[in-house]
């Protein structure tokens, strides 16, 4: 932000500035505060007389600009200070940070910006150079510079406290969230070894049975004292790798399966408050935005309540498919994530083809699209050199529903494009590798169709193809 208003700065005076070159300077009557600028004494029509015989001296542009500052400065605005290494002015002299920048410049470099302190206070500099055109020559021309010079340059003093005090709020608050993201976590884990804990008790009571029944036999028949130890010794460890089995499917799909799919409409969450917090801080908050968030969130925690539905769903035989809206599908996907993705500067391109029947488990669907545009902005956001781009493709195809979800952030290694499928598999610090094995099955087992990545000259391309409604009953009816 600070630079951002550097560079507003900058813009503005050099509008002032052109605007004063292409006049070749303008004529002013001067004043005991203002008098004739002693710097351009070598022009010969520095000052002038009018018919009516009333004096006027020149104003250059650097002249005028620093009259304007001069009588528009305010409390906490930026300063401006035109400088040089060969200065005509005393009080153009650079400070130490302004000299480092002015060799930037030399070696082409076209804007400096960093912190530095100007009388204890931390300030944001930001500096551009300037470049001798052909109207500073009149000025300037004397000094030895040619068009295309670098005669100097502007810089702006920005305090930083209120950037600071800004983003130390932004910090407060993203606290408070990952705080609550934790107790969400605690809470998942607690209700997991709950369950961990009952599964013990009744393994516990089968060995209790167990070793009832090896008494029993060795009372009936004491020759069969060792055969029936081996068999227990066989059950212990047979029951041991189901208690660790239970486990795994526990923990791995009531906590890292939800985690998965939680985190981003958390984060979105976050933002959502966020947004209100500064609307209501900067007296932007109205009825229309807070119902309009209010809403949003609402649709958001009924999904992440959905989710959980969805997981224990995702094992039952007796789940129920039905027809839907293939593109409407992705909008709600895209709802999910929207601010998240807003929230990086990641623009999403559309291209539907309507209409798009598909048969089915629409919220199964829903989730591998929405992991795969997680996994696309967690690589735009990782990856990218400029402005991030996701484009989602919605078309049939051959008698299939086809679904591309591409981005620009440069590709999968092709040393494990062949394994991202795989479970477990992962290449992120934080992440389980079930994600897109999960989509594989939903998409396989649960809607016949097929899912795959390419990469193109910008980045990766998911694919996913399911049969087209009409061709889905069919095959059910055969």
């Amino acid at each position: 932000m600070a630079v951002a208003e550097g560079r507003a700065s900058w813009t503005k005076d050099q509008a002032y500035r052109q605007w004063v070159t292409d006049k070749g300077g303008v004529y002013a009557v001067p004043t005991e505060k203002y008098p004739p600028n002693p710097y351009l004494s070598h022009i010969p029509d520095r000052d002038v007389n009018t018919t009516s015989g009333k004096s006027l001296t020149l104003i250059n542009p650097a002249y005028m600009i620093r009259q304007v500052h001069e009588i528009t400065i305010l409390p906490g605005a930026p300063t401006e200070h035109i400088t040089s290494l060969n200065p005509l002015r005393p009080e153009n002299k650079p400070d130490a940070w302004e000299i480092e920048a002015l060799k930037a410049f030399e070696k082409g470099k076209e804007e400096v910006w960093g912190l530095s302190e100007i009388n204890g206070t931390l300030n944001m500099r930001y500096m551009r150079p300037m470049v001798a055109k052909e109207g500073c020559l009149k000025c300037h021309g004397h000094q030895g510079y040619k068009v295309g010079d670098i005669r100097g340059g502007v810089s702006f003093s920005i305090p930083f406290q209120p950037f600071q005090d800004v983003a130390d709020e932004q910090k407060i608050s993203l606290a408070l969230w990952h705080l609550l993201i934790g107790l969400f976590g605690i809470l998942g884990i607690w209700f997991a070894f709950s369950r961990i804990v009952r599964n013990e008790k009744l393994l516990q009571n089968a060995l209790n049975e167990s070793e009832n029944a090896k008494q029993t036999v060795m009372e009936l028949n004491e020759t069969l004292e060792a055969k029936v130890r081996d068999e227990v010794a066989k059950s212990r460890q047979k029951d041991l790798l189901l208690i660790q089995q239970s486990r795994l499917a526990s923990m791995g799909e009531m906590i890292h399966n939800i985690a998965h799919q939680w985190r981003q409409p958390l984060n979105t969450l976050a933002v959502i408050l966020a947004n209100i917090q500064d609307d209501y801080k900067y007296n932007e908050l109205s009825e229309e935005s807070l119902s309009n968030a209010v809403a949003k969130s609402r649709k958001i925690l009924n999904q992440m309540s959905q989710t959980i539905d969805d997981f224990r769903n995702f094992f039952r035989s007796d789940k129920e498919a039905k027809p839907f809206d293939t593109v409407d599908i992705i909008e709600e996907s895209l709802v999910v994530i929207d601010a998240a993705l807003k929230n990086n500067n990641i623009e999403i391109v559309k291209e539907y083809e309507r209409p798009l029947p598909g048969y089915g488990y629409p919220n199964q669907l829903s989730q591998v699209i929405l992991n795969l545009l997680t996994n696309a902005k967690d690589a735009v956001k990782e990856r990218k050199s400029g402005s991030g781009k996701i484009v989602i493709r919605a078309f049939a195809e051959n008698g299939e529903v086809r679904i591309d979800i591409s981005d620009n952030a440069g590709g999968i290694d092709e040393a494990i494009i062949g394994k991202i499928f795989d479970p477990y598999f992962t290449t992120k610090e934080s992440g389980s590798g079930i994600g897109l094995y999960m989509a594989r099955m939903i998409v396989e087992h649960n809607h016949g169709g097929t899912i795959s990545a390419v990469n193109t000259g910008e980045g990766a391309e998911f694919t996913i193809r399911i049969p087209h409604h009409a061709q889905m009953k069919t095959q059910k009816d055969g």
